[in-house]
Parts: structure tokens; C-alpha cells; sequence
């Protein structure tokens, strides 16, 4: 179970720049046109940076989880705990 999670996590770092990419060059969210790569084939580096700060900076400034709002930690817990389960 420990290793499921650990691998949807990485899944989760892997995909979301990517995804952040997608919308910015879809132009589905106007502000997130500046995370779209300039040409088709060129890796989204803006959005792999941005994605890294959100990981790897902003958590560990929280010092605490109970700053985060409950039903948030409630539904990664639920969403992590199930995706093992399947």
C-alpha cells in the first residue's frame, strides 16, 4: 500500500505539468497560457518549475498540517487510500 501511494505521487508529479501545459495551450484558462510550451514539441519547463515550487517549497512553509483546511487533508487522505485500494 505504502509503495501505490508513493507511485501515485510520483504520477502526480510527472502528469501535472503536463496537464498545466495542456490547458495553458488549449487555451481553456487564459492565465495559464504563459505555462504552454512555445513550440509543439518542446518540454513544458515553466510549468515543471511551477509544479516543483507548489511540491517541494510551499509544504514545508506551511510548518503544519493543521494549517491546511480539513475537508482538504480529508479528501487527498480518501483519494490516496482508495486509489491503493484498487
Amino acid at each position: 500500500m505504502l509503495m501505490s501511494t508513493l507511485g501515485a505521487g510520483l504520477q502526480s508529479l510527472a502528469g501535472a505539468p503536463r496537464l498545466l501545459a495542456a490547458i495553458g495551450s488549449a487555451g481553456l484558462v487564459p492565465e495559464f497560457k504563459t505555462f504552454a510550451p512555445s513550440t509543439p514539441g518542446e518540454e513544458p519547463r515553466k510549468a515543471v518549475v511551477f509544479c516543483a515550487f507548489l511540491s517541494y517549497v510551499a509544504p514545508p512553509a506551511l510548518k503544519d498540517r493543521n494549517n491546511l483546511p480539513p475537508p482538504t487533508t480529508e479528501l487527498s487522505f480518501d483519494d490516496y487510500t482508495f486509489h491503493s485500494l484498487l
